[in-house]
């Protein structure tokens, strides 16, 4: 059984307040144990502009700079939600799918996008997902 957390997420010092498309801000906070500012601040020294969503050039720009360690992971072939978390039950990772980012924290899928909210079939986008 795959478990959920569908908190949205509205943390005391998020500036989502009028924000938009972002959910990899978002993700990175919950994966990286860091607030919703930190998170924005971040993406947005490496280039993410706001209500603009984060590119895949500002994601991997931050990811080199801040996490030189993380483990990505390229897949040969796409794979849903529920098989990730099935292969990576462990550990903090940022997956995302096509149009969205989300976290798995110890095999609890972390996502604040209703539409998507049990939709274990999402597929996988290559490239990269990153793990602490």
């Amino acid at each position: 059984m795959i478990s959920w957390d569908r908190t949205l997420y509205e943390i005391p010092d998020q500036r989502s307040t009028g924000e938009a498309r972002d959910c990899v801000v978002r993700a990175l906070g919950l994966a990286a144990n860091l607030s919703y500012t930190r998170s924005w601040d971040m993406l947005r020294r490496y280039g993410r502009k706001t209500r603009r969503g984060t590119t895949w050039a500002t994601w991997l720009r931050l990811i080199d700079a801040e996490y030189p360690t993380a483990k990505r992971t390229w897949y040969a072939k796409s794979i849903t939600v529920a098989d990730f978390v099935k292969q990576c039950p462990t550990g903090s990772h940022v997956v995302f799918t096509r149009g969205h980012a989300l976290a798995v924290l110890n095999g609890t899928v972390h996502n604040w996008k209703p539409a998507h909210w049990d939709d274990l079939e999402t597929r996988l986008v290559n490239p990269p997902r990153a793990s602490a």
